[in-house]
């Protein structure tokens, strides 16, 4: 194993870490560190699989730090609810979808965020994409979906 990639494997096993403990920016970094670590790393199954793993866990932190600023927007009062927290929240959910783009939760909560923020255009895209990659046992009310997908398609159509 090259020492890339055991500094990617000690980056991702950090990550995994803060993830554990709710920090979920120093997660994102350290699993960023690793990805990087493995890319100039001699190029092996096991560092093939080590990095699908830090995409995997990046994505996911990715959506656990956009839900805390969907959080934080949706406790406020209407009044206070700022534009820019949601913004950041969009931010995360997409780098989410980037990381794994087969990441029904991902897509699934975009879309959440973009109708908070009144965007049924970009909302719809997200949720059809959600519905695209949703396992057949999944938690995501498909039901619920389809009703935004068609309201919004009528108005997008």
């Amino acid at each position: 194993m090259s020492t890339k990639a055991i500094e990617g494997y000690s980056a991702l096993q950090r990550g995994d870490k803060d993830y554990n403990v709710k920090n979920y920016k120093g997660a994102i970094e350290l699993y960023n560190s690793a990805i990087n670590y493995y890319k100039e790393a001699d190029q092996d199954e096991n560092t093939t699989k080590n990095t699908a793993v830090a995409k995997n866990n990046l994505s996911i932190a990715y959506n656990e730090y956009g839900k805390d600023f969907a959080n934080i927007w949706g406790s406020m009062k209407p009044a206070a609810q700022s534009q820019e927290t949601l913004k950041k929240a969009i931010e995360a959910f997409t780098k989410a979808t980037e990381a794994k783009p087969d990441s029904a939760p991902a897509h699934y909560n975009l879309g959440l965020t973009h109708e908070k923020n009144n965007d049924h255009v970009n909302a719809t895209i997200a949720y059809k994409k959600s519905l695209d990659f949703l396992p057949k046992t999944s938690t995501i009310d498909t039901k619920e979906i389809g009703i935004v997908v068609n309201t919004h398609c009528k108005i997008i159509i």
